[in-house]
């Protein structure tokens, strides 16, 4: 009889370098100039999505709320997807095998269970395996064996059936949760955890 069993820790090895919210907000107002040009050719500063005080708030790495024209509440908070997504992961195998024999027969069983999961920490994404093997033999003569064997193999696949989300590429200036403690969505079903 045998048993052996394995435990693995996944880690993240090389992630993206990502800009957290004060490095992207300075990126943009530096860059606020480069696109529009008044009829002399000269720089005109441009906002197209949020205020240059908004975007000032979000360099100096502030926390707050914005109230839109229509009413609507922005909330802005530094965020980095990656972190919000990914992380450790314990996988494990296990395996039991039973051997055993007399003068006429002889007969193997195996049995095993596997868990392997991802480094997506939102939801499952992994693949579990069960097996089972029985190998029996039995002689009926000097010269006549009998031979039967009968396995069994299941993989059970999951993975997130949307995806990560369109979000992922979105600004990091979105809070992974709203105050409630729900998922924050400031475009409509683009968070991606």
């Amino acid at each position: 009889r045998s048993f052996n069993s394995n435990v693995r820790l996944n880690t993240v090895g090389i992630k993206v370098p990502w800009a957290t919210m004060p490095q992207w907000a300075s990126l943009y107002l530096q860059t606020s100039t480069a696109d529009k040009r008044d009829a002399d050719g000269n720089p005109v500063e441009w906002f197209p999505q949020w205020t240059k005080e908004n975007l000032e708030k979000m360099a100096a790495d502030s926390s707050f709320d914005y109230t839109d024209a229509g009413g609507v509440v922005h909330h802005y908070a530094d965020n980095n997807w990656q972190n919000a997504l990914y992380g450790p992961a314990w996988s494990g195998q296990q395996n039991l095998s039973v051997r055993g024999s007399s003068a006429k027969s002889s007969y193997m069983l195996s049995v095993g269970y596997s868990n392997d999961k991802s480094l997506l920490k939102t939801a499952y994404d992994g693949e579990k395996k069960y097996n089972l093997r029985l190998n029996y033999d039995y002689h009926l003569a000097k010269n006549v064996k009998l031979e039967t064997g009968l396995s069994y193999d299941s993989r059970i696949v999951q993975s997130p059936k949307n995806g990560i989300g369109t979000g992922y590429f979105d600004a990091p200036v979105f809070p992974v949760y709203n105050k409630l403690g729900e998922y924050y969505d400031d475009y409509g079903y683009r968070n991606p955890v």
